[in-house]
């Protein structure tokens, strides 16, 4: 390849997706049928770019393992083999996403490939893992973007739920107390997130509701309120108390 080519890039669409930014943003009809949330450009093998040349259709990840040192260069071939090492993504999130953890490279290589071993689709709902790569994050929001990320320190959040849960946490902060380390707080989330059905509806409850009752409620409390709001009874919505505000 001695020549820039232009790529034509797959649409990631997820139920959090805006029906506008990325159809306006690709001169596309707005609003799109449905939700649109990610706009990939890169070497994916689920969702590869696609590239027009010499009249045949192919995809940058079949290039790339086609001519590796030609398209990467010899430095990057030899560190990363015949792979583009990123994936750039241009996200539209018109709601808020799912919790999610990353695993580190030596997690994600034994996840995969015990998946893979297992036969689950690379599409599946049941897949955790789509490649054996880790994923370490750069954003650059281009629009007002707010996200929860790490864990806010230990004493805050026994502070924060004690405030707010009426002592329906007692035993599990007790524990954490006595075990005041990422270990004891590895447990304390295990503990709130497998809570029986019962108890995490009325723990939600109590909690949106003293809330609710709060004159000078912070953004963090206000978050639990938004994310009740859209999601209802998901556990999901105590992790806002949990991890820092950005």
């Amino acid at each position: 390849m001695i020549s820039i080519e232009e790529l034509e890039n797959p649409i990631q669409e997820y139920p959090w997706g805006s029906y506008t930014a990325i159809s306006d943003l690709l001169g596309q009809p707005s609003p799109s049928r449905n939700p649109q949330a990610e706009l990939w450009m890169g070497a994916h093998p689920r969702a590869s770019s696609m590239m027009t040349i010499s009249g045949k259709t192919i995809s940058l990840y079949e290039l790339i393992k086609k001519y590796p040192g030609e398209i990467l260069g010899k430095n990057v071939q030899k560190k990363f083999g015949a792979s583009l090492p990123f994936l750039f993504k241009v996200l539209a999130a018109e709601k808020p996403l799912s919790i999610q953890v990353h695993p580190n490279i030596e997690q994600a290589k034994e996840g995969y490939e015990k998946e893979t071993k297992k036969g689950i689709p690379l599409d599946s709902d049941e897949r955790n893992y789509k490649d054996d790569n880790h994923k370490p994050e750069c954003i650059c929001a281009i629009t007002d973007f707010w996200l929860l990320n790490g864990f806010r320190k230990i004493s805050d959040i026994v502070s924060t739920f004690e405030t707010l849960s009426n002592g329906m946490l007692a035993d599990e902060i007790l524990q954490l107390r006595k075990n005041n380390s990422m270990n004891g707080l590895k447990q304390f989330f295990k503990s709130l997130m497998s809570s029986s059905t019962e108890k995490k509806q009325t723990l939600i409850n109590s909690i949106v509701a003293n809330v609710e009752k709060r004159i000078d409620t912070s953004l963090s409390y206000q978050w639990i309120i938004e994310l009740h709001n859209e999601y209802g009874k998901d556990i999901g919505i105590l992790a806002t108390p949990l991890l820092n505000l950005i």
